[in-house]
Formats: structure tokens, sequence, C-alpha cells
């Protein structure tokens, strides 16, 4: 089982223009494109991006965590079923 490749790591965001300007001004990320509640920063490998929280139930059925941190992290696998296994 090798999970060392990270896809993308999505962060959910109360406030995604306020995130943008935090990550793209602060942080130094290069930003890349903003739509329909999705936000992205241009970056080697992994990708990284903002996904507004009200948006959430709309895309997943739920509000995540009420109060927590909210994320989602994809690993890249040879084979899904093995690794469901």
């Amino acid at each position: 089982m090798n999970r060392r490749r990270v896809d993308y790591v999505i962060l959910y965001v109360s406030d995604l223009q306020r995130s943008i300007a935090f990550y793209r001004d602060v942080a130094g990320m290069a930003f890349k494109f903003a739509d329909s509640g999705y936000a992205e920063f241009a970056t080697e490998g992994t990708k990284f991006a903002l996904y507004e929280r009200a948006r959430l139930p709309g895309l997943i059925g739920t509000e995540g965590v009420a109060g927590g941190p909210c994320v989602e992290v994809a690993f890249l696998v040879d084979d899904v079923d093995a690794e469901a296994e």
C-alpha cells in the first residue's frame, strides 16, 4: 500500500474571499481561479483549494462538523478496490 502521493487538499472555509486573500497575500500562494464557491491556487504537485463551507450540504449532504475544521485530502493509489479491502 503506497499512500505517499497526495493528489489534492481542499479546505472548507466560512469566508471564501477572506481565505483567498490570506493564502494569496499572506502565505504568498499564486492564485489560479475561483468559481461557484471553489478557489484554487497554482501549486506544483499537490492541488490546494478552498471551498465554501455553506455549500457543503449541496455537495455531500451534510454541513460537516459543527464549529470544527473541515478538510478533504485525496491520495492517489494504484488499486482502489485493494485499498478498500
